[in-house]
């Protein structure tokens, strides 16, 4: 459970946090439930596992609203099937019990994750470096 003092810090970090930072954060929250999903569907623990599993449905979903498929279409739709895929597995995984379904969908979502931490992690880099030049 977090303190009071974490979770203030913690809310002004996202309300503060660039558009950017916000989508990695968006990405590693929704990974870190169907990690944490996966421990508790380990330990028979499907009372904890359903509500983890529905948070990381919602922003998955959200993540997939949040596309703009005029911008890059061939792009956005190959991100559109994978939010895709990952939801229909968190739902399977939310219907059946089975933690294969939710590995199913770790393993497609990682990736994402991955370069959405490397990319901006790499903004910020080229940012600063250009503000080290002036």
């Amino acid at each position: 459970m977090m303190t009071p003092l974490a979770r203030k810090y913690q809310n002004v970090q996202c309300e503060t946090a660039s558009k950017e930072r916000v989508m990695v954060l968006l990405f590693q929250t929704a990974f870190k439930h169907m990690k944490n999903a996966e421990r508790s569907l380990e330990a028979n623990d499907y009372k904890s596992a359903a509500p983890l599993l529905e948070k990381a449905s919602a922003i998955v979903v959200e993540l997939l609203c949040a596309l703009n498929h005029e911008v890059a279409p061939e792009l956005t739709g190959r991100l559109s099937d994978i939010y895709l895929f990952v939801t229909a597995r968190i739902t399977q995984c939310l219907a059946t019990k089975d933690v294969a379904k939710i590995r199913e969908a770790q393993r497609a979502f990682a990736p994402l994750v991955e370069a959405f931490t490397a990319a901006v992690g790499s903004l910020g880099q080229s940012s600063q470096g250009a503000v080290g030049q002036g």
